[in-house]
């Protein structure tokens, strides 16, 4: 007999159907498979006429796997599962079935597309949307088809982190994965540009999963508005109700007044005015092919064909409805076929029906069954009550397979109201149905009577992974935050059963009644401000309610005029107490204000004062702080003996000291890593003070063998909020500048400083390297004929411009910055610069300043003869006194610190420790550069300005790690005349400790004695409060008592213009900054920001010229007796130049 087969392709089954007159042969199996898996095929041998032998075998371009051996000589019908071989890629392999008896043969294949994997990657942030300055926390799980955990894609895995301008801010490399679950975080800086950031993950198999979420300034909305309107308003209706239902967090509705506006919605028509013939009608004929790549029948369906066109072409829209209809007749019997394990194949299953006719013919079926998913590892989450008190301890139960890693999550219901998102659940992973919203309850509220003292406000409550053990269950004890709320709460688990996730659920905390206060920022000590504190009373009855403000020595206070501070407060009611409050002491000072619902037969008009069962009392704690009246802090380091004498006249109360004592020179400025510097980090270059210390301080605590975790954590930390900052500063050219983008161009000097900073980082964090090549890249192309570098854009820091020429300065710093880079003095940009250089060494050379940084850069290029001329230079202009030695500045102040003095002893001190030692410029003659260094530092381990404390502290650092010892300790011990007798000891190991002590008598006489063999750091900073300060006008300044705060700066110095000029104004006592005053534009002013209660204007000057400003303050919080505010004039890199007023 003759064989014939055929195959058809019915929806994702493939038959290989074999027929003749006496016999039926059949092949089912799936025609797209995934690789790796078990999959199913089944033969069919009906009627055989003679004994065959049947082989089916896979073939791909792997090799060859036989999926069947069989001899037949009867009835066979058998399904079998095979392994499909792993590929890297989309594959098509092929189906071979061949079958062979004695009188006839036949062969058939027909194709198999083999996927690869597919795997699930769901990434969660702690929330959706964050202000800038807080950290964001998220987690990354992968599973496989069946929701499996698949912990070696993790291994591979590559993240990074992009802000709204695809900087890539942070970066994790082949991360290992913890049970099933990635959990990171990253802190985001409080100049975080806002807008959209990313997370990016790329896997091994080269997938991309993104996860978006905002950063922005908010206040979280305490209430949500719903609307509730007819779906439908007909022309016949004469009203339609609206309801309008406003509630907040807390589920309590909300009283105020509503304004509703109903309007028709638009609809928009676009059109377009042209000249066109008369007839406007146009008929065209199209043909179109439709290949059927399917190869099945379409039954009575309607298929959309889309056309795409360039954009001067008309757009036509067709659409075929198929009007050929395969359709056969069946017998009417009934047939009935039990399915089993329909849950695996979910969302939906296929059921495909065939059945081959007598003719050889084959008629075929299918029907989809929607399958609800049932994930292996059931998830529930859930707190022991639905509502409690703040502060109130709760148990949350955690239920999910036994072994389980779960995340969960809890975030105050305010954030989702402000920004929604797509919650985690069943309907993510499979494009369902997703779960319904959680219930609330009115339980009675849960707790005890004693007072509550609300001081805890977080956005996210609990963001934590838990193990639920062999039992599978974990119940934890959480305290209840102080925001009257609710918290909305989920959680998802994965094990080795797989990944599941719980309803979502919520606890609501809330309490009879609460207090709220109302205060300004700051006050100054003498002034009066009202304190207002408002009670609100949920109870369903009237309470009578007493609210006091705790006695203090920190404080005077009396009662406002006509107030009553024991009332009724009747249901649904709040009512706002005041007191007026004189701050007596300076500091920080602490208001406690209580609200006690009271036993009391006293009637609230006819009702009888009720007393709830639970939380009766609601204490609430706010911190104010009190200021002095005009201050100036005078900070001094002092050592050996000491006299710590006052001035005739200061601030009664003010005057502290204390004696701190360290065993390593960075030590100071590695406790004091964010704040240097009592100034502000309001640009691009003050910016990089976080930055760059951080790197010389990592630097040598890595060379010397004491680098610990958590200093590691803390300084990376500074680090990549640094390079977040920066970053917003950088030009789309590559370059940097002070301002960033409103500056017209990037400036040369930052540029390279930028660059080289980020370079010196790249061993802590991640820098992204194409920013530095474009950094790199700008500085090249402003280089001249003669090698030297084309200052660019506005540079705020004089001491940049040597006497010979303005560039030669610049084109030392930037050379200097490209060594340290990558240490290559035959790069042709370096070599070009070095040229330059040279030909300025070879002239008249009389600028200090520059003298020390070319003898720091021709260290760094290795030209010992060009480094031992400049260095005796130096020696030759040295400054000795008591056994140190430092670089005095023509012109220079005496009386206090002057910034570039630090810059220039600075870098002598790296040009002697960056090169091979020299005769005559050993380590003691270091020494005595680094006593002057350290007796100029102030209490936080930084110098006067930016620019010195970098420098210097990268020489400190350069010099502390040619010189560590691991062995040798100190006495330190302080005494005075008062009888104090106080000993510190250093040793190795606790080198890097902060020891200090308060020093009482303050004006006093002090000794200092060391005693040992190591190096020890004491310093005493004494401060106090100034009142008299003096007080210069310019000519046409005026000041407006009421919102307006005006004034000029006038630039009478030697310079053709200033270097950057800071006003600090301080806010006055219960006035807030109007911030859009700051961006006005005012011509001079660069930029103008708020920190705390300090407005920081940026500007330069020409000489005699006059730049007006002026800030808007407006009224926050009465406060009567107002003090003066200081405004405050200085020059940024050389604070030696200031005025006051007030």
């Amino acid at each position: 007999p003759e064989f014939k087969l055929s195959c058809q392709w019915l929806y994702n089954v493939c038959f290989l159907l074999c027929f003749c007159p006496c016999s039926i042969f059949a092949v089912t199996v799936s025609s797209r498979v995934t690789a790796g898996n078990q999959e199913t095929l089944c033969a069919l041998i009906h009627g055989p006429t003679e004994p065959i032998s049947l082989n089916i075998t896979l073939n791909t371009e792997f090799g060859k796997s036989v999926i069947l051996e069989e001899d037949v000589k009867e009835d066979f019908y058998r399904c079998l599962s095979f392994q499909v071989p792993t590929v890297p890629r989309r594959t098509v392999a092929s189906i071979h079935v061949t079958i062979q008896g004695e009188n006839a043969s036949l062969g058939k294949k027909t194709k198999v597309l083999f996927e690869p994997p597919a795997f699930i990657h769901v990434v969660q942030t702690d929330k959706p949307i964050y202000k800038p300055g807080q950290t964001v926390q998220f987690r990354i799980v992968s599973l496989d088809a069946n929701f499996i955990p698949v912990s070696r894609v993790v291994s591979y895995i590559y993240l990074f982190f992009s802000d709204p301008n695809s900087n890539r801010i942070a970066q994790w490399l082949d991360k290992a994965i913890v049970s099933g679950i990635l959990d990171l975080s990253h802190p985001m800086i409080p100049e975080a540009v806002q807008g959209t950031y990313t997370i990016t993950a790329l896997t091994d198999k080269g997938e991309q999963i993104s996860h978006s979420f905002d950063i922005k300034e908010y206040v979280l909305p305490k209430f949500e508005v719903n609307v509730k309107l007819p779906s439908v308003i007909t022309i016949l209706d004469e009203e339609a109700t609206l309801r309008i239902c406003g509630k907040y967090t807390y589920g309590k509705p909300v009283i105020g007044s509503v304004k509703a506006e109903f309007c028709r919605r638009a609809v928009r028509y676009w059109y377009v005015v042209r000249s066109t013939d008369n007839d406007i009608c146009k008929t065209y004929h199209l043909t179109v092919s439709i290949p059927d790549v399917k190869k099945y029948q379409l039954l009575n369906r309607i298929l959309f064909v889309y056309l795409y066109f360039d954009i001067n072409a008309m757009l036509l829209h067709v659409t075929f409805l198929c009007l050929s209809v395969f359709h056969a007749s069946v017998n009417k019997g009934q047939l009935s076929v039990p399915l089993s394990q329909m849950t695996n194949l979910a969302p939906f299953a296929q059921v495909v029906v065939y059945t081959v006719m007598p003719s050889g013919e084959a008629v075929a079926d299918s029907l989809d069954f929607p399958i609800q998913l049932c994930l292996n590892n059931k998830v529930s989450l859930k707190f022991s009550s639905l509502q409690e008190l703040p502060a109130e301890k709760t148990t949350l139960s955690l239920q999910a397979h036994p072994g389980s890693m779960c995340s969960v999550r809890a975030i105050d219901q305010s954030v989702l109201l402000l920004q929604a998102e797509q919650e985690l659940n069943v309907g993510i992973l499979i494009a369902a149905a997703g779960l319904g919203p959680s219930r609330s309850s009115d339980e009675q509220l849960a707790g005890n009577t004693k007072a509550t003292i609300r001081t805890h406000f977080p956005e996210t409550w609990i963001w934590e992974l838990f193990s639920v053990g062999d039992s599978g269950a974990v119940d934890v004890e959480k305290t209840v935050p102080d925001t009257i709320t609710k918290w909305a709460a989920g959680a998802f688990c994965v094990s080795s059963v797989g990944f599941g996730v719980s309803p979502n659920t919520g606890l609501t905390v809330f309490q009879p009644f609460f207090v709220s206060l109302t205060l300004p920022y700051s006050v100054i000590r003498g002034e009066v401000f009202t304190l207002k504190a408002t009670v609100f009373n949920y109870l369903s009855k009237c309470i009578m309610v007493k609210v006091t403000l705790d006695d203090s020595d920190q404080y005077t206070f009396r009662n406002c005029d006509g107030c009553h501070y024991t009332i009724c407060l009747c249901a649904e009611e709040s009512r706002t107490f005041s007191w007026i409050v004189t701050p007596t002491a300076l500091g920080k000072l602490n208001l406690k204000v209580s609200a006690e619902a009271l036993k009391t037969d006293t009637l609230c008009g006819n009702e009888v004062a009720t007393v709830p069962d639970v939380g009766r009392v609601d204490t609430v704690i706010r911190t104010l702080l009190v200021e002095v009246s005009n201050c100036q802090t005078i900070s001094q380091t002092l050592q050996i003996k000491i006299s710590l004498l006052m001035p005739e006249m200061f601030v009664a109360g003010s005057a502290r000291a204390s004696v701190s004592v360290l065993g390593d020179l960075m030590g100071r400025a590695m406790k004091n890593l964010d704040k240097l510097l009592e100034m502000p980090y309001g640009c691009g270059e003050q910016n990089m003070l976080l930055f760059a210390p951080n790197i010389f301080i990592l630097n040598y605590l890595k060379s010397t063998g004491q680098l610990t975790q958590k200093i590691l954590d803390k300084a990376t930390h500074f680090l990549e909020s640094g390079y977040q900052r920066e970053l917003t500063y950088k030009h789309d050219d590559g370059s940097y500048s002070a301002f960033g983008k409103s500056d017209a161009s990037g400036n040369t000097w930052l540029t390279s400083f930028v660059m080289k900073s980020f370079g010196g980082a790249r061993p802590y964090i991640y820098v992204q390297p194409q920013h530095i090549k474009d950094a790199r890249r700008w500085l090249s192309k402003h280089q001249r004929p003669d090698g030297c570098i084309r200052s660019v854009g506005k540079l705020f820091h004089n001491g940049m411009k040597g006497g010979v020429s303005d560039d030669v300065s610049l084109t030392a710093y930037i050379t200097a910055a490209l060594l340290e880079l990558d240490a290559d003095a035959t790069d042709p940009v370096v070599q070009n610069c070095l040229s330059c250089l040279k030909a300025a060494v070879a002239g008249q050379l009389d600028n200090l300043y520059t003298t020390a940084l070319l003898s720091y850069t021709f260290t760094l290029a290795g030209d010992q003869d060009m480094r031992s001329k400049l260095i005796t230079t130096l020696h030759q202009k040295s400054n000795t006194q008591g056994g140190t030695r430092h670089w005095e500045r023509a012109g220079a102040s005496k009386k206090v610190l002057d910034s570039l003095e630090v810059e220039i002893t600075s870098y002598v001190l790296l040009a002697l420790l960056s090169g091979p030692a020299m005769p005559d410029f050993g380590l003691d003659y270091s020494s005595g550069i680094v006593r002057w260094l350290t007796q100029q530092q102030n209490p936080y381990g930084g110098f006067a300005s930016t620019q010195d404390t970098v420098v210097a502290l990268q020489a400190l650092a350069k010099y502390g790690a040619a010189t560590y010892s691991p062995e040798g300790s100190t006495t330190v011990t302080v005494t005075s005349l008062g009888g104090l007798n106080k000993e510190f000891t250093v040793d190795q190991s606790n080198r890097l400790l902060y020891q200090e002590e308060k020093l009482s008598e303050v004006p006093g006489e002090y000794t200092i004695k060391a005693q040992g063999q190591s190096c020890v750091l004491a310093q005493v900073p004494p401060s106090l409060h100034d009142p008299y300060m003096t007080s210069t006008t310019c000519e046409g300044a005026t000041l407006s008592r009421c919102v307006c705060v005006c004034g000029c700066c006038r630039y009478q110095g030697r310079r053709e213009e200033t270097n950057m000029v800071i006003i600090s104004i301080k806010l006055l006592s219960g006035y807030i900054l109007d911030k859009s005053s700051l961006s006005l534009g005012f011509h001079g002013v660069v930029c103008g920001c708020l920190d705390g209660n300090k407005v920081f204007v940026f500007l330069q000057l020409k000489k005699a010229e006059t730049q007006i400003y002026s800030v808007t303050l407006e009224e926050d919080q009465p406060v009567r007796n107002l003090k003066p505010a200081v405004v405050k004039v200085y020059d940024y890199y050389q604070t030696s130049k200031s005025l006051q007023s007030f």
